[in-house]
Order: C-alpha cells, then structure tokens, then sequence
C-alpha cells in the first residue's frame, strides 16, 4: 500500500466511524506510538488488541501515512509498529541489553513446557541466576538499585510485567509474546553468543575504568 491508497482507505474507512469510535481510534493510535507493542496476553490491553483487528485496515493505512508499518502477529497475539524510515529507536544500554537476553532465553526455555496460548512466567531469582550463568560482571549479583530501572523500562513498553516493588527473589515476571519481536533471534545459541559477547564488553569497560 503506498501513501496516496493509505490516504483513500484512511479517508473512506474513518468516516464511517461514529464519534465513540473515532475517540478509541485516536487512543489507541496514541497509545501504539508511546508503548510500540500490544499483546492480548495483557488484560488491559485485550479490547485495544481486538479493536485493532477489527478495523485493521484504517489502522494500517494511518499509519502508513504516519511512516509506519503496522505488523500484527495473529499467531502469538502480538501488534506492534516499525518505522519505515529505521527513525526513533531508542538506543539501550548495555545492562539493558544483556537483561532482554537474559528474560529472551528465559522465554525460548519455558516455551516448550507450557501450552499455546499460556501466559509465561519465571520467578525474579531465575533471572539473577541466568545473567549469572553468562559471568555477568565478574559474577557479581545485579543490584536492585541498577535493576529496578531496567525491570521498569521493560515493563512500559510491554515487554514484562512485574508487581513487586521491592525485587524480591520470590516475585514473579511474566514475559510477554512481545519479546519474540524485541529481539528476532533464530536459536538459543545465538542468544547465548549475544549475552556472551555483551558482558565480555561490559567486563572489559568495567577493568578499565578500574584501571
């Protein structure tokens, strides 16, 4: 679909929402751009997922003039947006990056113990002793103090859920599908060599600045 059919789609479709309608539009529009992935795995966000099937083509087509591609993943219950010009990406932090691995191999292992459709979840230990397992910083335990931020980074753009303010081992995250297109890795093996690779780096940074 190229802009001019987007405009015509767009212009048609729209019009023949009623005011109720165009309001949920725009919210949800607005809420796309802010969190960039839905899953109909999270409760509250279960209508807008339904919503955006249904009218799946005023949605496409806007933002397609929006300079986005809206890609919906029927399959794992995912909706999210890519921009078409490879703009606004936010760039992560390392420690970032290693604890998405860390919760992207947690998720590959316990795919294959649950049923399709079943929510996935690790306790807080599991994920302190999977950045373990790759030597994360000289196997020092990550503090709650540089966890917290990264567990509430994750959690806004609907990659997890997480409840427990205080980061107990006992608490529980749930993963959400939407990591499956945070991070578009083939194998567990190429996620090992990722995480591998990335504290590597962040060892090496943390000998220097001792140094």
């Amino acid at each position: 679909m190229n802009k001019h059919q987007a405009y015509l789609t767009f212009t048609e479709q729209y019009d023949g929402l009623k005011e109720g309608e165009k309001t949920t539009f725009t919210r949800i529009f607005n809420k796309l751009l802010q969190v960039n992935y839905l899953t109909k795995n999270k409760l509250i966000d279960n209508n807008d997922y339904h919503t955006i099937l249904a009218l799946s083509e005023l949605f496409s087509s806007f933002f397609k003039l929006a300079g986005f591609t809206l890609e919906i993943k029927k399959e794992t219950g995912v909706i999210y947006i890519k921009n078409d010009e490879q703009q606004n990406h936010l760039n992560l932090k390392k420690i970032t990056t290693v604890i998405l691995l860390a919760l992207r191999l947690l998720y590959q292992e316990k795919k294959d113990l649950v049923t399709l459709g079943e929510d996935i979840e690790i306790y807080l230990s599991e994920l302190h002793d999977k950045l373990s397992e790759v030597a994360f910083i000289d196997n020092k335990r990550v503090t709650k103090k540089d966890l917290k931020p990264e567990i509430d980074f994750l959690k806004r753009f609907n990659i997890i859920n997480f409840n427990d303010p205080d980061l107990q081992d006992s608490a529980r995250i749930k993963i959400y599908p939407t990591i499956l297109y945070v991070l578009e890795i083939e194998t567990i093996k190429d996620i090992v060599d990722r995480l591998e690779g990335l504290t590597k780096n962040i060892k090496e940074e943390t000998n220097e600045e001792a140094d």
